[in-house]
C-alpha cells in the first residue's frame, strides 16, 4: 500500500495534471475610422501600429484615447515598424523605380512629430533574418552566422524568441519550425503562416485556406512549442482572421478581418 502511495506522489509531482493553456478573455473591435491591415503593438499593450492593405502608410492608435497619430503616407511605411522606444519610431520605406527595390530607414519622433533619415535601424544584439534559403544571425562586431535548419527550402518570417536563444521561422511549402541558434530543431508546428512568439513557450500564426486567388478561410492559432497543442485565438464569429500579433507582455493578440477590421483579444497564459 506505502509503494502505491509514493508511486501516486511520485506521478503527481513529475508530471502536469494539465498542459500550459490559454484563456481567451474578450474579444473587441477596435473603433478605427478607416480600414486597417497588419496591426502590431508598441511598447505597450494599448498601441497599435496601423497600415493600408498594401502596407503604404503608418500610424499609431491610442485603444484607451481612440485617437490615431499619422506617422507616415509613404510607400512601404506599414511593412516593418523597426522599432519603437519611449518617443521614437524607426520604420522602412520602400524606394526605387523600374522594378529596382531599395529601402530607406526614417525615425519619427512623436514628441516633435519630425523625421529623420537614417543609414539602417538602430538594432542591439543578435539579430535573424532570412536570406533566400539561409537563415542569417548577425551580431555588432561579430562575424555573420548562416544556418539552413531544413534543406534546399525557401525561408519566411524568421523571428527570435523574447529570451534570445531560439529561432522561428516557415519553410516554404514544407512547415513551421523552432530551432535552436545553430539551426537544430526543437519542434515542427506544421502549417503555420506568418509566425511570431506570443513568449518564449507559445507562438502564434495564422491557419488559412484560398481558392488559389483569394482567402476563404483563417483563423489565428496558438501553439505551445513543446505540446504541440493548439488553440483557436480568434474565435468563431471571425472566418478570416490574419496576421496576428502578440503584446510584449504576452496578455493580448491583434489582427485584421476581411472587411479590414482590427480585432484585439485579451488572454491569460495559465
Amino acid at each position: 500500500m506505502k509503494k502505491l502511495i509514493y508511486l501516486i506522489v511520485f506521478i503527481l509531482f513529475t508530471f502536469p495534471s494539465h498542459a500550459q493553456s490559454i484563456k481567451v478573455r474578450k474579444l473587441k473591435k477596435l473603433h478605427v475610422s478607416h480600414e486597417a491591415w497588419f496591426p502590431s503593438f508598441g511598447s505597450n499593450s494599448r498601441e497599435v501600429f496601423l497600415t493600408d492593405r498594401n502596407y503604404k502608410g503608418l500610424s499609431l492608435y491610442n485603444t484607451r484615447t481612440k485617437k490615431e497619430i499619422l506617422i507616415s503616407e509613404e510607400p512601404g511605411a506599414g511593412y516593418s515598424v523597426i522599432l519603437k522606444n519611449n518617443e521614437e519610431i524607426v520604420y522602412r520605406i520602400s524606394k526605387g523605380s523600374r522594378g529596382k527595390r531599395e529601402f530607406e530607414y526614417k525615425s519619427y519622433n512623436l514628441a516633435t512629430k519630425s523625421h529623420i533619415v537614417t543609414k539602417s535601424a538602430v538594432t542591439e544584439g543578435i539579430q535573424v533574418s532570412v536570406n533566400g534559403k539561409q537563415i542569417e544571425l548577425s551580431k555588432p562586431g561579430e562575424e555573420l552566422r548562416i544556418i539552413t535548419p531544413v534543406e534546399d527550402r525557401y525561408f519566411v518570417w524568421a523571428s527570435l524568441s523574447p529570451d534570445k536563444g531560439k529561432i522561428l521561422f516557415t519553410a516554404v511549402g514544407k512547415g513551421t519550425y523552432v530551432t535552436d541558434l545553430d539551426g537544430n530543431i526543437i519542434a515542427e508546428l506544421g502549417y503555420l503562416n506568418a509566425p511570431s512568439w506570443i513568449n518564449n513557450q507559445w507562438v502564434l500564426g495564422m491557419d488559412d485556406k484560398d481558392d488559389g486567388h483569394n482567402t476563404i478561410s483563417s483563423k489565428v492559432l496558438a501553439i505551445h512549442v513543446s505540446s504541440g497543442e493548439k488553440q483557436n485565438i480568434s474565435g468563431g464569429k471571425n472566418k478570416i482572421a490574419m496576421y496576428p500579433k502578440a503584446s510584449s507582455k504576452g496578455d493580448r493578440i491583434v489582427f485584421h478581418n476581411e472587411k479590414g477590421e482590427i480585432i484585439i483579444v485579451k488572454i491569460r497564459i495559465r
